[in-house]
């Protein structure tokens, strides 16, 4: 995040203060984990629509039982369907060199892994099951975040983390999951790829508009 000080008026006693140039407000008016109206109201979206995905991967997969064609006709189709908005100028190109490729071929394997691992997990057992482990990926981001990265967030969001980590033991404490060693190691690999996916692909938010660089990652997993 980029920022500049900017002095007021003298005359007028204003004391300089730091703005964000890249959200354009004030640096300091939000904490460093502050939760918004609008992140809260994404987040809520998100939750349903990728509860839905599963639920209808799933009925799919008992039609077909073809979990790597459905992953590339998935990947396939959300590039496909934003090149006609970059053609027509609705949503604007992404401004690509050949040297991109160092960071965008990676990305691209990382989501192939999340998507194919999340679908051979579907096919092998209940969705219910798949949901409950996928609550561990915050864990494993923030594990591998810290072990590869150097990178480290606020106490508070690994305080927020035990909770999670309860409610998994528990759900698979009481038992009545339908748990087996494919759909397991299938959704350990959709975790680990969705978090390297995600640790890495934070930085590149601030220079291509989110919606690109996820199209972006479907071309590249391909």
């Amino acid at each position: 995040m980029l920022s500049q000080r900017t002095s007021g008026d003298p005359a007028k006693g204003n004391a300089a203060k730091t703005v964000d140039t890249h959200n354009n407000k004030p640096a300091g008016s939000n904490s460093s984990i502050g939760v918004s109206g609008h992140t809260i109201f994404y987040f809520i979206v998100w939750f349903f629509l990728n509860a839905l995905f599963n639920v209808y991967n799933k009925r799919v997969l008992d039609v077909v039982g073809l979990p790597w064609i459905m992953t590339v006709v998935q990947l396939s189709t959300g590039f496909i369907l934003v090149l006609p908005l970059w053609i027509c100028g609705v949503r604007q190109r992404p401004k690509l060199v050949l040297r991109d490729l160092r960071w965008l071929v990676p990305l691209g394997f990382f989501h192939a892994l999340s998507s194919a691992g999340g679908g051979y997990a579907i096919n092998s057992g209940a969705v219910s099951t798949f949901q409950v482990l996928k609550a561990m990926e915050p864990i494993i981001t923030a594990l591998l975040a810290a072990a590869l990265y150097s990178q480290y967030f606020e106490w508070q969001v690994y305080f927020a983390i035990i909770p999670v980590v309860y409610g998994v033991l528990h759900a698979f404490w009481d038992g009545g999951f339908d748990l087996n060693p494919a759909m397991f190691f299938g959704t350990l690999i959709s975790i680990v790829g969705a978090s390297m996916r995600s640790v890495n692909s934070k930085q590149k938010m601030k220079d291509i508009l989110p919606a690109n660089l996820f199209a972006l990652m479907n071309a590249t997993s391909l």
